[in-house]
């Protein structure tokens, strides 16, 4: 999977966050599509194709965590890599309760740069080391 081939999904009520985020990584050659509302992404779900979603947890009209259970039901979780960009840490326990997705998280604020040097390892574009 090369850059031009990985459409990352944004999901995050911070419209200043998926509007800079989307531009740094249209810029660095990826796919990007953002969401700043849980309830349209998920209306959109059948018209969208994405490999990567970037997930903040805390939203006021629908909680990541409550995203995650509706794409798990939906089947929407297998073979998609998810990145829980959140204040408030995702459970690792919690990851188990979907084995079909690859769920990483790391917690906000952390740097672009970091978010790219993990969706290029996942990608299995470059070696990164994930502390978190």
């Amino acid at each position: 999977m090369t850059k031009k081939n990985i459409t990352i999904a944004l999901l995050d009520d911070n419209k200043v966050f998926t509007d800079t985020m989307s531009l740094i990584l249209n810029k660095k050659g990826f796919n990007c599509i953002a969401y700043n509302n849980p309830e349209l992404f998920l209306s959109e779900l059948d018209n969208i194709s994405f490999d990567f979603l970037i997930l903040d947890l805390m939203m006021p009209e629908k909680s990541g965590e409550e995203v995650l259970k509706e794409l798990s039901e939906r089947g929407q979780l297998k073979k998609r890599h998810i990145l829980i960009y959140s204040a408030k840490m995702f459970p690792r326990e919690a990851i188990k309760d979907y084995p079909d997705a690859d769920i990483r998280a790391i917690r906000k604020p952390t740097s672009t740069s970091k978010i790219i040097d993990i969706i290029l390892e996942i990608s299995g574009n470059k070696k990164a080391i994930i502390n978190g």
